[in-house]
């Protein structure tokens, strides 16, 4: 198992049906950060940025949801929004999936603005 596969286990669990939220009736959200090339620190500062940006622009209550950043290698950027699952129940409801540029959250970080 890759050390990504194992810090993502933790929320997840086995086959994505559990995790540590999946004990909890209400759970305050999660953002999860994810990249093809890795997660440098500055990949780190700008999809948190990107998350919180996202968060605000949509006005999201992450209680009881999931918001999930994947960086692609060519710069893009999907994310995805999804109830999580129930204590005892399996599965992953309402999935909304968008792309967006990441180049934005990049230049911020060169430019010293975040």
């Amino acid at each position: 198992m890759g050390d990504q596969q194992r810090r993502g286990f933790s929320w997840r669990g086995p086959g994505n049906l559990g995790g540590l939220h999946s004990k909890a009736q209400i759970h305050c959200g999660l953002v999860c950060l994810n990249a093809e090339t890795g997660l440098d620190l500055d990949t780190q500062r700008a999809l948190f940025a990107a998350a919180l940006d996202i968060i605000e622009r949509q006005a999201l209550d992450l209680v009881n949801r999931a918001l999930e950043l994947f960086l692609l290698a060519d710069g893009t950027l999907e994310y995805s929004i999804y109830e999580l699952p129930a204590p005892g129940t399996a599965g992953i409801a309402g999935v909304y999936r968008a792309r967006t540029s990441f180049q934005l959250y990049l230049d911020q970080i060169a430019n010293g603005s975040l």
